[in-house]
């Protein structure tokens, strides 16, 4: 179950806000085929250039990164040109025609790869760098979904808008419209934590953590050609939780804590919504709330799992109790969620449940 929850997330942008599950493989998927020629264009050349068939070399304040030709091979008979954009951190695969939206890419990445090491506490880059695979369309999208993960594809088939992480490697597509990129930067700023983790951490994190940082990552402002992250400007999480609490279906926090979001998506799409936005108000609430009370704590768990000591920590402090509860404790599967909660925030987890629910309201009224 550890590795299975760690080798593949998945993010599904529905109708009405964005959602996601987990589910298990371990595939590593191949770049496909990559053409490139010598040749080097100015900024202003590169975007002109529709055709991309040159490897272009392009240097900014920001960032640098290089555009090469690259071949996507959808089946035997038929073949998709696109561009390999290589930045510090990422190679980014990509079918988008729209120079524009390409343009945007590089910076978009680096800032978000930023943010993951340094929104919440000072985390290490990664050494290699991280493969992403953005797609023009859906079909694309779903030829490489039935070459990486073939078990998994008719499922897929039938859910929303969205993409997936498997083995650090996130698999997506253009879901906005008329040159915009709000909605599936979005869901690049989530997958892209996901795929953080399972390249730099050495103990996954527990699902609700996993999935509330992923969340935590996605809300960012773009003005004037600047990109900044920001929790607070994630319109879709924060109108769901608005919903849901005037509606009065809040999860309860053990059943946050437990939960997996597969298993909400079986009980259907609104249900996993509230579970998303929850799991973002909850990273909040431990970043903010109680006038940064647990923000410290937060910060040792996520220094512990990179390093790899998260386990031993829990297996230590449960060192007085039965041995089946240790290895209840220990065990990576849902019911880690409450065992590290308890060690790293408080070990009265109703006490910690009024204190958060307190926050959501507050949330809702003052946003």
């Amino acid at each position: 179950m550890r590795t299975a929850l760690r080798n593949l997330a998945i993010l599904l942008l529905m109708t009405t806000g964005i959602s996601g599950c987990a589910n298990q493989q371990q595939i590593e998927p191949s770049p496909g085929k990559l053409a490139s020629k010598s040749a080097a264009k100015s900024n202003q050349s590169a975007a002109n250039d529709s055709s991309a068939q040159t490897s272009l070399a392009i240097t900014t304040d920001d960032h640098s990164f290089k555009r090469d030709h690259w071949v996507f091979e959808m089946s035997s008979e038929q073949w998709i040109e696109g561009d390999l954009i290589t930045t510090r951190h990422y190679q980014i695969f990509s079918t988008i025609r729209d120079d524009q939206i390409l343009a945007r890419l590089p910076q978009f990445y680096e800032a978000a790869m930023r943010n993951y090491t340094t929104a919440i506490t000072d985390l290490p880059t990664p050494t290699q760098p991280l493969i992403t695979y953005l797609f023009q369309y859906r079909n694309e999208w779903l030829a490489k979904t039935r070459q990486v993960v073939p078990e998994q594809a008719d499922m897929f088939a039938t859910l929303g808008r969205g993409g997936f992480t498997t083995r650090s490697t996130a698999i997506l597509y253009y879901i906005d419209w008329n040159r915009s990129t709000r909605d599936t930067f979005a869901i690049a700023a989530h997958e892209g934590w996901h795929q953080y983790t399972q390249r730099v951490f050495k103990d996954p994190l527990p699902v609700w953590l996993e999935e509330g940082i992923a969340t935590y990552m996605e809300g960012y402002r773009l003005s004037a050609g600047e990109i900044t992250f920001d929790p607070a400007a994630n319109r879709e999480r924060r109108e769901e939780l608005r919903r849901a609490v005037r509606e009065n279906r809040l999860l309860g926090l053990q059943d946050v804590l437990t939960g997996l979001p597969q298993s909400y998506l079986s009980n259907g799409k609104n249900k996993l919504l509230v579970y998303y936005a929850q799991v973002w108000a909850l990273t909040r609430f431990l970043m903010e709330g109680e006038k940064g009370k647990y923000r410290s704590g937060l910060q040792d768990l996520l220094q512990d799992a990179v390093a790899g000591t998260l386990s031993d920590h829990l297996s230590r402090s449960g060192m007085n109790k039965s041995a089946a509860d240790r290895r209840s404790t220990t065990h990576w599967s849902t019911r880690i969620g409450p065992a590290v909660a308890a060690e790293y925030f408080n070990s009265d987890l109703a006490a910690m449940e009024n204190e958060y629910r307190t926050f959501v309201d507050t949330l809702v009224q003052n946003q």
